[in-house]
């Protein structure tokens, strides 16, 4: 999994040479605690790229609002049954 993250995260302009390995292993905690509050509906490379999408957005690098609220949110909507994370996290437009 961390050769998943370190490819999925490379290129955030959040994680800087100083807190690399520090941030990569929360990113890793934050994605195995999420992956199993999805209750694994959602494959890693979705998960991940929904980690990145918002850690480079809405979070701006804050690993706490990443995972206390971001993925909090995301994965109580997954576990109620919406399909709109499932296949590339995007809603059907069908």
């Amino acid at each position: 999994m961390l050769k998943k993250l370190v490819f999925h995260f490379c290129d955030s302009p959040f994680i800087m040479q100083e807190n690399y390995a520090d941030t990569l292993m929360r990113l890793q905690d934050i994605f195995y605690l999420y992956k199993n509050e999805s209750l694994d509906e959602l494959t890693d490379d979705e998960l991940l790229e929904y980690m990145k999408e918002k850690f480079d957005g809405i979070c701006a690098g804050d690993l706490d609002y990443l995972e206390g609220t971001v993925l909090d949110t995301f994965a109580r909507e997954v576990r109620t049954g919406t399909k709109k994370y499932i296949g590339k996290y995007r809603e059907d437009e069908a």
